[in-house]
């Protein structure tokens, strides 16, 4: 969340404040707020419950900003989810490369397959989602206290791979259109949720099996969280 107008330049550096625990992670400063999690255990095969989880922390954090007087100008919530490969049959490279791409490049050659696509809701919102397949290394070696290490990418073996899936969704576009920043309510954070929400769970993993993605009834989706 930033509170600094829209196309006003920020500082390179500004005091802030830290506060963290085990997984998650709250930067406060005089232009901005940042809040991040990486989630774990149940939290892991259960998108609602961690978007609800960010929620509410995202809906503290602009309560208190409300309470000291302080407009805040944008919003913007990121999300990235893991489809590890489960069949073993085709990899997350082979299923991007038939599905999103249209030249015909011959598989065995092929390494990394990245698509992105940013659509307008309502114009008000931009979303971006994003696909390439990824992978997990695991490495062993003793490490030596005092002792410089060099870890290369090759190193190691793949433990995970598949396909990730990364959702930007922001209010950049309204305040575009407004010539300046727009207030953010909790009406605006409940928008903003709720649509990353359905895209995560709905949406988003149906675009990345079919290549179809469907901007008006995601629309719909941010039009009725925000009445």
């Amino acid at each position: 969340m930033n509170r600094v107008p829209y196309g006003q330049e920020l500082p390179l550096e500004a005091p802030h404040l830290v506060v963290a625990s085990t997984s998650s992670r709250l930067a406060v400063s005089t232009v901005q707020a940042d809040f991040s999690v990486r989630f774990y255990g149940d939290y892991v095969n259960d998108i609602e419950r961690g978007v609800h989880y960010v929620r509410e922390k995202l809906g503290t954090t602009l309560d208190a900003c409300q309470a000291a007087g302080i407009s805040v100008a944008s919003l913007g919530v990121v999300l990235s989810v893991n489809f590890t490969d489960q069949d073993g049959q085709t990899s997350a490279v082979e299923h991007l490369r038939q599905v999103h791409l249209k030249n015909e490049i011959d598989s065995e050659t092929v390494q990394d397959v990245q698509v992105r696509v940013a659509v307008r809701l309502r114009e008000v919102y931009f979303l971006n989602i994003s696909l390439s397949n990824y992978e997990v290394r695991m490495l062993e070696r003793p490490l030596v206290p005092g002792m410089a290490t060099a870890i290369r990418s090759w190193e190691g073996r793949v433990t995970e791979s598949g396909l990730q899936m990364l959702i930007d969704i922001n209010n950049v576009l309204e305040a575009r259109k407004g010539q300046g920043a727009a207030e953010v309510s909790g009406v605006a954070l409940s928008s903003v949720t709720t649509t990353l929400n359905a895209v995560a769970t709905n949406f988003g993993p149906r675009y990345a099996e079919t290549g179809v993605l469907e901007v008006a009834d995601i629309a719909d989706v941010s039009r009725a969280a925000n009445s």
